[in-house]
C-alpha cells in the first residue's frame, strides 16, 4: 500500500504522501513524528534521521517507531505544534521526505508569554531541552517547565535554514 505513495522530486529524491494523525500524549511538544518502517526504509532513514514535512508551510522533525500495530497504514503521527508549524490540520495530507539539515552555530529564541526563571538559567535550560532538535525560523516550540508548558517562538538563526541544535 505504502509503495504507490512514492514520488520522485525533480532533484531525483525521493518523497511520500502520508496522512496526518494525532501524536501519542508522550510524544507532544518534542518535535518528534512516529513513521511506520516501510516509509523509514523507503526514504532511506534511519533512527537519528530528520524528515522535511510539507504541508502549507515547512517544518522539521525528528523520526520516531511508529505503533507495529499502524505499518503500512501510510500515515505520520505529530502533535498540534507541528501540524501548526506545516499549517496542516489532522486528516491531510503531507509531502515527507529526507531532510538535509547542519548544526545551528547560533538560535535566538523569543518567550510567547510572560516567564521568569533565575538570571543566567533560562539559556542553559532551553539549550539543554531543544539539544538535538530540528528548528527552522518562525516555528512555535513548547517545553514544560514544573508541569507549565513554556510557549516560544524561533526568531533567527545561524546559518539561515534547515538546522539542529
Amino acid at each position: 500500500m505504502l509503495k504507490s505513495k512514492i514520488k520522485r522530486g525533480t532533484m531525483g529524491d525521493k518523497h511520500l504522501m502520508l496522512k496526518v494523525m494525532e501524536a501519542d500524549p508522550n510524544l507532544v511538544g518534542k518535535k518528534l513524528v512516529a513513521i511506520d518502517i516501510d516509509a523509514k526504509n523507503i526514504l532511506g532513514l534511519s533512527n537519528d534521521d530528520f524528515v522535511l514535512i510539507k504541508g502549507k508551510k515547512e517544518t522539521l522533525a525528528k523520526i520516531w517507531p511508529m505503533r507495529p500495530s499502524e505499518e503500512g497504514q501510510g500515515i505520520i503521527r505529530m502533535d498540534g505544534f507541528t501540524r501548526k508549524n506545516a499549517g496542516v490540520s489532522l486528516g491531510d495530507a503531507v509531502v515527507v521526505k529526507k531532510a538535509k539539515v547542519e548544526s545551528a552555530k547560533k538560535v535566538t529564541f523569543a518567550p510567547l508569554q510572560e516567564v521568569h526563571f533565575p538570571p543566567g538559567s533560562y539559556s542553559r535550560l532551553v539549550k539543554k531541552l531543544f539539544l538535538y532538535k530540528p528548528v527552522t525560523v518562525g516555528e512555535e516550540v513548547m517545553f514544560s517547565i514544573f508541569g507549565s508548558p513554556v510557549l516560544l517562538t524561533i526568531q533567527k538563526t545561524l546559518p539561515k535554514g534547515h538546522l539542529y541544535i
